[in-house]
Parts: C-alpha cells; sequence; structure tokens
C-alpha cells in the first residue's frame, strides 16, 4: 500500500463490480477512484467478527467519507457507486473507468498533479 501511496504519478483505481475488505484498502491507497455505476464498497470483516483495514480507514477519515465509512466498517453495511460518490469514497462515476481515468490525465492538466491519498 505504501508503494501505492508514495508513487511519484497519481495512481488511479478503475472500480468495476465489488471492491471489498482488500480491494477496497487497495482502492483506498490509490491517489484517484473512479467506479463503474455497477460497484458496491463495503467491508465485510466486522460480520466475520475480524477488524482489517482500519489503518487505511483511518487515514481516509474526513467529513461525510467519516461517517459512511464508519458505518461500512463497524456494520459491515454497502455502499453502492452514487453514495460513494456522494460522500468522497470516489472521484466520478462513469460507464468506463478506464477510459475516464485516460480522458481526465489526458485532458486535465490538474489530473496530473498529486492528490494525496485517502
Amino acid at each position: 500500500m505504501k508503494l501505492i501511496e508514495q508513487f511519484p504519478a497519481p495512481v488511479y483505481a478503475a472500480i468495476y463490480g465489488y471492491c471489498m475488505g482488500g480491494g477496497l484498502d487497495l482502492a483506498l491507497a490509490c491517489h484517484r477512484r473512479i467506479a463503474s455505476p455497477h460497484a458496491v464498497f463495503g467491508h465485510r470483516g466486522a460480520a466475520l467478527g475480524l477488524i482489517t483495514g482500519w489503518g487505511r480507514y483511518a487515514a481516509s477519515a474526513t467529513t461525510d467519507w467519516e461517517d459512511a465509512g464508519l458505518q461500512m466498517f463497524v456494520a459491515a453495511e454497502k455502499l453502492d457507486a452514487t453514495e460513494a460518490l456522494q460522500v468522497g469514497l470516489v472521484d466520478a462515476v462513469a460507464d468506463d473507468p478506464v477510459a475516464e481515468a485516460v480522458r481526465r490525465i489526458t485532458f486535465s492538466p490538474s489530473e496530473r498533479e498529486m492528490p494525496a491519498p485517502v
């Protein structure tokens, strides 16, 4: 995770379908996240009696995402792509997340800057 966070260029996560547990931890390490409309986010550890990913969650706990993230991690609830966008878990929702990432990098100079990972 540290290698992704510290990579010298922006790292995008293109998220299709389920993004759960370790996959969510990996996505949170990326600088930008773009989800398909069918993406589902969650961390089922609490439902299994496990506490995982807390370091990544703690690093990402800000404003709206803090409340939604806490519900996701503690209550093992899921978020759909629209909810994830509303709380700031993802930067965009697009039918083709890879194409959207390429478009942003190619046509938007600000997308080439290094944002902090969440």
